[in-house]
């Protein structure tokens, strides 16, 4: 016999896979009954799909806490509209469960007539500058992922040759591809513009120092990437996220590469200069020639840094395998984002890199988390061993640096140091209060 507890645990896991947890929306196949006693009483619903350009970047860049962020925001804006701007009766659904398309069923006007597809278009509208205002432009305006939003919609009829429940689907596929055309438009403008950046070789260089944490000279420099500014552009991780999705990644990997060499502070400068590379990047015959892009800079192959991550690289052995050649062949190498997983770690047994840069994750607030601590020692440990520096990244605080002194850490950047700027504007050493 089934006590009351086993009740309430089997409706739990029910309810699981029928509402979505991050935004507390049932998926729309679990108001299909309600939708069917709308249509009782008239001929037509609403139905009006919700999708957010760019969404599928801000998991990959900020990470799954991000994302749901995000989608529990947009939900909160609409709850607040069903109240306010959609008619009364209207219901709100998502796409699936741990789905990101919102959409809301309408069952008449304001005025109680029939819906048509003119009343959806303007109310869709009214509601996607509620979206952008409160959501894209304000909550997340400081992300690289730029946020859109666009809207579809369809008007759901009942048919007597149709089953009820593939009426609703039928619907809900038609006010998703109103949106789509919208958003294959706007893909496609995004994509010749970053070609456009590639082919104009509008793409500018900034630095910023890896400092010495007991003396506060200057190490080295990374070079960073931007893109137009002001533009959607600007940030290396939205150029690089849009370059994946229109197959320019090489072509934009060595035009920043291109601007970093070429850059006349860099020919120079006798230090240190971390160039981020992207794993395929590796196997560029470039990086071989005697009288190639480098050798043409003046620079030589000892100076530079090769910054590689092998955050989502589906081979890990061919990353090591190109790494073990390009050490081979002069250059340092650096192993980025350890700290953010184990695959980092694995990797640099093997290659036995130069550097380990720690991801800013790991160090903020670092002072104040034993967790944080007891890894980072290890990672001191790893270094170590393999005869590597450790680069803390990231670090905004005195509190932070004072941590990272105290555990051993030899480098360090961050904006408690020096924020990015022109390799000409640093000089060889910063004061400590800096």
């Amino acid at each position: 016999m089934k006590r009351p507890e086993d009740y309430r645990t089997g409706y739990l896991k029910m309810r699981s896979v029928l509402h979505d947890r991050a935004t507390s929306l049932p998926a729309f196949p679990m108001v299909l009954d309600e939708l069917r006693r709308m249509l009782d009483q008239r001929r037509f619903i609403g139905v009006l799909h919700f999708g957010i350009d760019g969404i599928e970047m801000v998991e990959s860049l900020y990470g799954w806490q991000v994302l749901d962020q995000v989608l529990r925001r947009t939900a909160e804006v609409l709850r607040d509209q069903c109240a306010s701007t959609l008619p009364e009766g209207s219901v709100l659904a998502l796409d699936r469960v741990a789905g990101d398309e919102f959409l809301a069923f309408v069952p008449e006007t304001f005025e109680q007539h029939e819906v048509d597809g003119g009343f959806l278009a303007d109310l869709g509208d009214r509601i996607l500058e509620r979206l952008r205002s409160e959501v894209a432009d304000s909550d997340f305006d400081d992300m690289a992922a730029t946020l859109d939003f666009q809207r579809g919609y369809a008007v759901l009829s009942l048919s007597p040759y149709h089953r009820f429940e593939r009426r609703v689907y039928t619907a809900v596929a038609e006010s998703r591809s109103r949106e789509q055309r919208v958003r294959e438009r706007r893909e496609r403008s995004n994509g010749e513009e970053l070609r456009r950046i590639i082919d104009d070789s509008a793409v500018r260089m900034l630095f910023q120092p890896v400092v010495d944490l007991e003396t506060e000279e200057i190490h080295g420099y990374e070079a960073l990437a931007r893109g137009p500014q002001d533009s959607m552009f600007e940030m290396p991780s939205t150029m690089f996220a849009w370059s994946g999705r229109v197959g320019v990644d090489a072509a934009l990997d060595r035009l920043c590469r291109e601007v970093a060499l070429g850059e006349p502070a860099v020919a120079s400068y006798d230090g240190k200069l971390f160039l981020n590379v992207l794993p395929e990047s590796l196997d560029d015959p470039e990086w071989a020639l005697d009288d190639g892009l480098i050798s043409r800079n003046g620079i030589d192959r000892s100076r530079l840094v090769l910054e590689v991550s092998d955050r989502g690289t589906e081979d890990p052995a061919r990353l090591v395998e190109r790494m073990e050649r390009l050490k081979e062949l002069g250059f340092a190498l650096a192993l980025d984002d350890i700290g953010t997983g184990y695959a980092g770690l694995a990797a640099a047994e093997k290659v036995r890199p130069d550097y380990l840069k720690a991801d800013a994750s790991l160090v903020r607030g670092i002072e104040s988390n034993a967790i944080k601590q007891e890894i980072f020692a290890s990672l001191i440990q790893v270094a170590e061993r393999l005869d590597a520096q450790v680069v803390a990244e990231g670090v905004e605080s005195a509190a932070e640096a004072d941590a990272l002194r105290a555990m051993g850490a030899g480098l360090a950047q961050g904006y408690h140091f020096a924020g990015p700027g022109p390799m000409a504007s640093f000089g060889g050493k910063k004061s400590r209060d800096h």
